[in-house]
């Protein structure tokens, strides 16, 4: 994932690309719009991640309420969960 100083972010893996714009919120926290993705249910998203900044690595933790879940695919039987936390872990590139 890169963030760059005019306020956009890019992340690629091998099974997501997606882009968007962030804006930082106070020393902790910032919000994230998904502007493209392979995943169009993502586009237009918005979401508040925890920052935390580490040595070379950046963690950022993200909070889904049952709103936000529905951005997610039910599972076979129809349900989703009600909430989850996800934190996903980066380290700088050299």
């Amino acid at each position: 994932m890169e963030f760059r100083a005019d306020g956009t972010w890019t992340l690629s893996s091998p099974q997501n690309q997606a882009s968007g714009t962030y804006r930082r919120l106070d020393r902790d926290r910032i919000e994230t719009t998904i502007t493209g993705s392979d995943h169009p249910r993502q586009i237009g998203d918005a979401s508040v991640k925890r920052a935390v900044v580490q040595n070379d690595s950046l963690i950022l933790t993200v909070d889904y309420d049952s709103e936000k879940m529905k951005v997610f695919p039910a599972r076979a039987d129809g349900t989703r969960p009600q909430s989850m936390s996800v934190t996903s872990t980066f380290r700088r590139a050299r």
